[in-house]
């Protein structure tokens, strides 16, 4: 009876100093995780192109710059018309008159008018982004019949960055994961498990930008553009 105790007790002890072995050999072979960044990219062109441009006359009396902004804005329409892109939609802006008073010998304003001022803007709106580019690029013929013009843009856009994320993070995530696999290699292990994962913002940036803003970046002046979206990776490394 003695002896079974004893072989109880010995049994016991052996198998406690296993654990104990166990623990510490995995202790050992499970190390602090590794923490890496993982960057996704995708080309994309815009979808929607946004473009204004403003029309400005001047005349002795109300009417007759009203009359001249009428006459410039109907120029600008026809050139619009005959360069227009597919599906544009065209909108303006109510005219805007006002008049200029004359200066005096001391550059102070008087209650003279010298002349009224007409002003209005047109709007433009195309998801023929390659279209409206062009239509503006030759718009430098309106300055040759006497127009005065300012512009605005154009702008271009992504109607849906959405449907790009998936492929991002995805991108993202195996481009975190080699980084991880380098390091543990390097370092004389292997690399465990995912820990944890964090998305950061999406950046849309005109080709070759390194502009990185911690709320996101979103560039219009081109028509090509770059979406990038960062990730965190934590991996236990294993020896």
């Amino acid at each position: 009876m003695k002896s079974w105790a004893s072989t109880f007790i010995i049994v016991a002890g052996i198998l406690c100093a296993a654990v104990i072995v166990s623990r510490f050999f995995l202790s050992f072979r499970v190390e602090k995780d590794i923490e890496v960044k993982g960057y996704g990219e995708l080309v994309v062109r815009s979808d929607t192109g946004k473009f204004s441009v403003s029309v400005s006359t001047k005349a002795a009396t109300i009417s007759q710059a009203q009359a001249n902004l009428t006459e410039a804005i109907e120029k600008l329409k026809a050139y619009i018309h005959v360069n227009e892109p597919k599906n544009l939609t065209l909108n303006k802006s109510l005219p805007d008159i006002s008049s200029v008073k004359k200066m005096n010998d001391k550059g102070i304003s008087t209650n003279e008018v010298e002349f009224y001022a007409a002003s209005q803007t047109l709007s433009l709106d195309s998801p023929d982004v390659e279209g409206l580019s062009k239509m503006i690029a030759g718009m430098d013929v309106l300055f040759a019949q006497g127009l005065e013009l300012q512009f605005y843009g154009p702008q271009y856009f992504i109607n849906d960055t959405e449907q790009y994320k998936q492929q991002l993070i995805k991108k993202a995530t195996e481009s975190g994961r080699q980084r991880a696999e380098i390091l543990a290699s390097a370092a004389g292990g292997k690399l465990g498990r995912l820990t944890s994962a964090k998305q950061g913002v999406i950046q849309i940036n005109a080709p070759n930008s390194t502009q990185n803003m911690d709320d996101g970046s979103y560039d219009t002046s081109t028509i090509e553009k770059v979406l990038k979206v960062p990730v965190t990776l934590n991996f236990q490394i294993v020896r």
